[in-house]
């Protein structure tokens, strides 16, 4: 009779296995890490196109919203390294849209044009403006610190690389200057950040500004 060669564990052995295989199944995952089958549950980002007047920013508790266009970035063919955001459209060809909700005190301008928005359980959309930096130019003497004042909005020039300066114009604030100055005359240029305002709806705060002028604004 040929002899059982079979081994069996012995039961501290398969103790200590089985604490190995908790310990393994409670340990932290690795997002980065690709686990197969797991990676088919990541949530789908979407992006929107801001609407031409923006989205209102949060006050207090409640949201800012806007009804906004969806898109998406479609997967490209393997080894290609160009994506172009694809707006979404239902089975009738029409566009889909979202009530989109601004969760930062900051409004969202729609110079920002795109921005990516995350979908709740409960089917809410919402969405956070970047942190943008913008030009500007004064379209009258600096009046003071923190005195309102009129200034002209930059708009980036993509084919020349600069900020240009339209007859457009917005409502300023400036907290950077020390109190008393002296202060800078019509034409100075600085950086602004968009802040919510209860009067203006949206008020540019002054970030840093040139001491001198070097003249009037090339503004039409």
């Amino acid at each position: 009779m040929a002899k059982d060669s079979t081994k069996t564990l012995s039961d501290k052995a398969t103790r200590q296995l089985s604490e190995l295989a908790r310990a393994e199944d409670n340990a932290p995952k690795d997002p980065r890490v690709d686990r197969g089958r797991d990676t088919f549950n990541l949530p789908e980002v979407h992006f929107i196109k801001v609407p031409d007047d923006g989205i209102p920013a949060r006050d207090d508790t409640e949201l800012g919203s806007e009804e906004c266009t969806l898109y998406k970035a479609p997967p490209t063919s393997f080894g290609s390294t160009t994506r172009e955001l694809e707006k979404q459209a239902n089975g009738a060809g029409n566009d889909i849209t979202y009530r989109i909700y601004n969760l930062s005190l900051d409004s969202i301008e729609s110079e920002t044009e795109y921005l990516p928005v995350f979908r709740t359980k409960g089917g809410v959309w919402f969405t956070l403006p970047q942190f943008a930096l913008r030009r500007f130019c004064l379209a009258e003497d600096h009046p003071g610190r923190g005195i309102v004042f009129d200034a002209y909005k930059g708009e980036w020039d993509p084919a020349d690389h600069e900020w240009v300066f339209s007859g457009t114009t917005v409502k300023c604030i400036d907290w950077w200057y020390s109190a008393g100055g002296p202060y800078p005359d019509e034409g100075a240029t600085g950086l602004m950040i968009a802040r919510p305002s209860d009067d203006y709806g949206t008020i540019y705060e002054v970030v840093t500004m040139d001491c001198d002028s070097p003249g009037s604004c090339y503004s039409s």
